[in-house]
């Protein structure tokens, strides 16, 4: 596999060892059936994109904890059973820190999802994901995430929105996480992973 194009100079220079992340949180609801639960987003960042449930891992959270609370502020269902699927680090050219994003797949919950002041959930069959009305991102990592495989991936937009860059790793079974981004771009770049 040919090596991929270097990322954009704003990736190296915010995507550094110890840099100071913003910590989210995503989390996708999956019915037994292999539908979906996503949520169009009605205002804030992002807002008129269809995406998950999540947000920001508040002062002596665990992350585990703040997507589960996410999950039932933006939707009001409790979660029973979820696991961590993913590990994104997004940059982007107009905000000052990257963020390192904990994907979730929920598969247990309590409840019916419901519309709350920010999201207005969505019944979605994977083969009618609208990938032009979601992240530019989404096209990427969702297929793994829809195939059941945990991944990893580092995500460069310009202007917010403009996707420009990507590496993106599966996961063998019980192969951890990098929680360094930089340390995973270093990684990414030698071993060749999937990029534009």
């Amino acid at each position: 596999m040919a090596p991929p194009p270097p990322p954009p100079a704003f990736v190296g220079s915010q995507l550094t060892d110890g840099a100071d992340v913003k910590l989210l949180t995503l989390a996708i609801l999956r019915r037994p059936c292999g539908g979906l639960v996503l949520g169009l987003k009605k205002r804030g960042f992002g807002a008129g994109y269809i995406n998950g449930f999540g947000g920001k891992v508040e002062a002596g959270e665990s992350v585990a904890a703040a997507a589960a609370r996410e999950v039932h502020e933006e939707c009001g269902v409790t979660v029973t059973a979820m696991r961590q699927v993913g590990l994104i680090h997004f940059v982007f050219d107009d905000q000052p820190r990257p963020w390192e994003t904990h994907v979730f797949e929920v598969s247990g919950w309590e409840g019916d999802p419901s519309e709350s002041d920010e999201m207005a959930p969505l019944e979605v069959s994977p083969p009618d994901l609208d990938y032009s009305s979601m992240w530019a991102d989404d096209r990427w990592w969702y297929p793994l995430f829809l195939a059941g495989a945990r991944f990893q991936a580092v995500f460069a937009f310009a202007g917010t929105t403009v996707l420009r860059w990507h590496a993106l790793a599966p996961l063998a079974e019980g192969e951890h996480f990098e929680p360094s981004g930089a340390a995973f771009l270093r990684s990414a770049l030698h071993l060749g992973c999937k990029h534009d």
